[in-house]
């Protein structure tokens, strides 16, 4: 899960906000 939560920060690094709302909602779907 950690390596799963370290893609996820890497990506919101080059991510916009809307991007970021979006990997939100779905990492909070999964969990």
């Amino acid at each position: 899960m950690l390596t799963y939560l370290e893609s996820i920060a890497t990506i919101l690094k080059k991510s916009r906000s809307q991007e970021y709302l979006t990997i939100l909602k779905i990492f909070i779907y999964y969990q």
